[in-house]
């Protein structure tokens, strides 16, 4: 910049993602994990499998979520958290772990998200609820305590909040040494939608990504654009606005890996990387909330 103040130091300090959002009042419960499970050790070295945790909902008649947030007690060793309705574990390929709709998660870089403000979660007073849970070590043995944040809707909301998630499972194959090597994966629209918000996800060999609406007229229109992607900061976006779109629209999520040694996050520029939940491998994931 040369001569002068630096801008930086002028910029309030960003919110604190140790305290719920404000706005949202007091959680209406709080959901931890029960007994010995409260505390999750974490090994000093090597990897960690995912883990499939369970707790029963703790309202006692139905309920809807206007709004549900899970934060760590130990941001660095976090791979990501995810929660599911229902009891729901591996789905029994090494490497290929069961997936659902989320109504909570938390990947590093990302601050706590809600969901959109006429939309909400249906939750039964039998519901059970997954933690899905990966941890990567640090070279300390530690701990960590998840913790849950739910918020409820006092009348019924209009809408019902959905979540899309498009992935290149099979088709994802990235040669040793490749430097931009692309790869898409894309969702149909079966009714109107009004999407509110796009979370990409890949590995470290995540180089860009994008996510476009290709309209049933033939036109286009990119809807997000990341073109230096970071799995450090795995931002959500939303818009501030909801992006209409109409039945058989199609949402193509486009982007590229690098697996050159140029990436200094690459863990090994000679390897053919496949898919696999570890950070070495790779993933290619489009998720996005949507009402209807």
């Amino acid at each position: 910049k040369g001569n002068g103040s630096d801008p930086l130091t002028e910029l309030p300090l960003p919110p604190s993602y140790t305290e719920w959002s404000a706005d949202l009042g007091e959680p209406d419960a709080i959901v931890t994990l029960p007994g010995n499970e409260k505390l999750q050790a974490i090994k000093a070295t090597g990897a960690e499998a995912y883990r499939y945790r369970f707790v029963q909902t703790p309202n006692k008649t139905n309920v809807w979520l206007k709004a549900a947030m899970i934060r760590p007690t130990n941001y660095r060793a976090v791979h990501h958290y995810l929660v599911w309705l229902g009891r729901v574990g591996q789905g029994g390929i090494d490497g290929l772990s069961t997936y659902e709709p989320s109504i909570a998660g938390f990947v590093p870089g990302m601050k706590p998200a809600r969901f959109p403000s006429d939309a909400g979660v249906m939750l039964t007073s039998s519901n059970w609820l997954t933690f899905n849970l990966h941890y990567t070590p640090y070279g300390q043995a530690t701990n960590d305590q998840p913790t849950l944040a739910l918020w409820y809707h006092r009348t019924p909301p209009a809408k019902r909040r959905q979540e899309a998630g498009p992935a290149n499972i099979f088709g994802l194959n990235i040669p040793p040494y490749a430097g931009d090597h692309p790869m898409e994966t894309e969702w149909t629209a079966s009714s109107n939608v009004r999407i509110h918000s796009l979370n990409p996800h890949m590995h470290v060999r995540g180089k860009r990504i994008s996510y476009e609406a290709i309209y049933p007229n033939g036109s286009r229109e990119i809807l997000l654009s990341v073109p230096d992607y970071d799995f450090n900061w795995q931002t959500g976006y939303h818009f501030v606005t909801p992006k209409e779109i109409p039945s058989g629209t199609r949402i193509r999520i486009s982007g590229a890996f690098d697996n050159s040694a140029q990436n200094l996050s690459n863990p090994d520029p000679s390897a053919t990387v496949y898919w696999g939940d570890q950070s070495w491998s790779e993933m290619f994931v489009g998720f996005f909330d949507f009402t209807n």
